[in-house]
């Protein structure tokens, strides 16, 4: 039984791509395998240590704002609002990002249950055959589109422009060495090659991180990073440029590309704008950057 597309739409087919997958996903940080935990505002390493002992890890961003950052300011992390609430929506830029965060989560249960990807999410909703399978994705995601935020829209359109699949969504990554961890906001997969039923040798795969409310991410600014980045402009650009680095040598360091036999592709910093569109920055981190600032940060752990 398949459907327009040439997917099979058997329950156990769609169950079983979703589990491969997931499966996949949650074996690239088996061995440093991290939580969140609301109660002490951390992640912490799962399932909890013998006698009850919770092993805190160090969050990425609070790491970099005390060693590299030149300045202390919310609204450098937290979008053009910083902590202050929008008047149109009434949130703020951190909660508005968590809001957007969680519902990406959705769109990728969704994508994942009914094996279709951003492109062929889109071209089904603008397709006007009643055909049994385009018809069943075009009424799931219209159920899902009238609770979306328009900026989850817009990276599910800037996704499909670039032929990723999202695969997971805040996937943690850490390092148990240096008791650090953070969640990568999105696992993409390139659709060249894709397979719903898991990854095979040669698959391509990397990390999107996501950032809203921002107008003027790469502004000019007097101040300058600590050492030994003295050469970067303290500005948000920046800010997100070491976070992703360090987000992507973490992620590097949990799936093993080599042992895998899997291509990680450069990561993406994706800006997504309250008027619609996205800016993206492909070419921000380099081998190079990710290494010094893993080096950094290793050596003032040992201090």
């Amino acid at each position: 039984m398949r459907d327009s597309h040439g997917y099979n739409t058997h329950p156990f087919v769609r169950l079983h791509a979703q589990m491969a997958w997931s499966r996949a996903v949650s074996s690239f940080c088996a061995k440093d395998k991290v939580v969140f935990d609301p109660d002490i505002g951390a992640f912490r390493r799962d399932p909890i240590g013998p006698r009850g002992r919770i092993r805190a890890f160090r969050g990425v961003i609070p790491v970099l704002e005390r060693q590299f950052f030149g300045r202390r300011r919310a609204s450098l992390m937290h979008g053009s609002g910083g902590r202050g609430r929008s008047r149109a929506s009434g949130l703020t830029g951190a909660e508005r990002g968590r809001m957007v965060d969680q519902q990406m989560e959705q769109v990728v249960k969704l994508m994942e249950t009914l094996r279709v990807t951003p492109s062929g999410l889109l071209a089904c909703c603008s397709n006007t055959h009643r055909r049994r399978g385009v018809d069943v994705i075009r009424r799931a995601w219209s159920r899902l589109l009238e609770r979306l935020d328009p900026l989850v829209v817009s990276i599910v359109h800037e996704l499909s422009r670039r032929r990723l699949v999202p695969i997971a969504a805040q996937c943690p990554v850490a390092s148990a060495h240096l008791r650090i961890a953070t969640a990568a906001d999105l696992v993409c997969a390139s659709e060249i090659g894709f397979r719903w039923t898991g990854p095979v040798p040669g698959s391509r795969i990397t990390i999107v991180e996501i950032k809203t409310g921002y107008r003027d991410a790469d502004r000019a600014s007097g101040v300058r990073m600590k050492p030994p980045f003295t050469t970067l402009v303290d500005n948000p650009l920046n800010r997100h440029r070491l976070q992703l680095a360090v987000t992507h040598m973490l992620f590097r360091r949990c799936v093993k590309p080599e042992r895998r036999q899997l291509a990680v592709m450069p990561p993406l910093l994706l800006y997504i704008r309250d008027q619609g569109g996205a800016v993206a920055y492909e070419d921000l981190v380099s081998d190079r950057l990710g290494t010094d600032v893993w080096n950094a940060i290793r050596a003032a752990r040992r201090v």
